[in-house]
């Protein structure tokens, strides 16, 4: 719980009022090379890999987090983090609204961010 909190926060300073977001999507995006992600439908293996990524976001964004004891906390932990990762560096975060289906918030990693030539996708005005 404390988690989707801290989620709301980061997606707040973003300016996201509402919104919808996909936590694989961003384990996908931010896990490195190697890195495994299991189904959900193997929920050991998956919460253990989900753990191991948020661990290494957690460093890589400079936070002292507990971890994750489901794949909800997990799931919850990944948005906070990879919203605060890509605020940090003020690029790789799409924030879009569609007129039927509401508005969408995703924290691009750097390496994506870099294969399709963003530099700065949110403006802060």
């Amino acid at each position: 719980m404390l988690a989707g909190f801290a989620a709301h926060r980061a997606l707040e300073q973003l300016g996201a009022d509402a919104f919808e977001a996909y936590p694989y999507l961003a384990f996908a995006m931010w896990k490195k090379k190697g890195e495994l992600l299991p189904a959900k439908s193997r929920p050991r293996l998956a919460l253990a890999a989900r753990q191991t990524i948020v661990a290494r976001l957690a460093r890589e964004a400079r936070l002292r987090i507990g971890v994750p004891h489901t794949i909800d906390q997990a799931d919850a932990a990944v948005m906070a983090i990879t919203g605060r990762l890509s605020a940090r560096d003020n690029r790789g975060t799409l924030l879009f609204h569609s007129m039927h289906h509401g508005r969408f918030v995703v924290a691009v990693s750097p390496r994506d961010s870099a294969a399709v030539g963003l530099k700065t996708v949110l403006d802060r005005a």
